[in-house]
């Protein structure tokens, strides 16, 4: 169920006609699907309280349209800080084939993507939490380029999406290490990453 009323994430509600995996369905096979059925659920302080047989008569419930409720995702490996999406698109060019040729793009490219950067990484972050996703464990990049400036952007896209996101941030240098030896900017990057 997507909602940008984030209010009640950590409060105190009850969800009506949620739809929970209750068994599985099998023949000689083995398991061909699933059996639901309907529930309601009280939420406290953000946490599962209780569920109980569905209520779908519930005056201030939240009604969940009989809808799978699913356990929240965790995304362990994205580039937020260097994202396109929100940009038009853009096709795989079939000349950049080693990461030599992606670190030269990216050169190129970065310096234009950080004037937009913590816009595009909020949105993808909405993206995500549209289908479910409630942490991600990002990368931030560090080059001669950029310095810092994609970690400082990734900053402050998090800490404006903290009441409802969840992050680790990891630097992303390797190719730098391996082809310019280039440890850090500012003793900062190794600190973090």
């Amino acid at each position: 169920m997507h909602t940008n009323n984030t209010n009640f994430i950590k409060g105190n509600y009850t969800l009506k006609n949620v739809r929970l995996e209750t068994g599985f369905i099998s023949d000689e096979t083995g398991v061909i699907g699933t059996k639901t059925e309907l529930f309601s659920i009280e939420i406290k302080d953000g946490k599962i309280e209780k569920i109980t047989k569905n209520d779908p008569q519930l005056a201030n419930a939240i009604d969940a349209k009989g809808l799978l409720m699913l356990p929240s995702f965790k995304d362990m490996h994205i580039h937020l800080d260097k994202t396109l999406y929100g940009l038009p698109w853009q096709a795989l060019s079939p000349k950049r084939k080693s990461v030599a040729d992606m670190i030269a793009y990216e050169q190129e490219i970065i310096p234009e993507l950080l004037k937009t950067s913590i816009k595009r990484a909020e949105q993808l972050i909405s993206l995500l939490q549209n289908y479910g996703t409630t942490f991600a464990r990002t990368h931030f990049n560090v080059d001669t380029t950029s310095g810092l400036r994609s970690l400082e952007n990734l900053e402050i896209a998090l800490e404006n999406k903290k009441r409802i996101f969840w992050s680790r941030i990891s630097s992303f240098s390797s190719a730098w290490f391996i082809l310019y030896r280039f440890c850090t900017i500012n003793g900062r990057s190794c600190k973090i990453g």
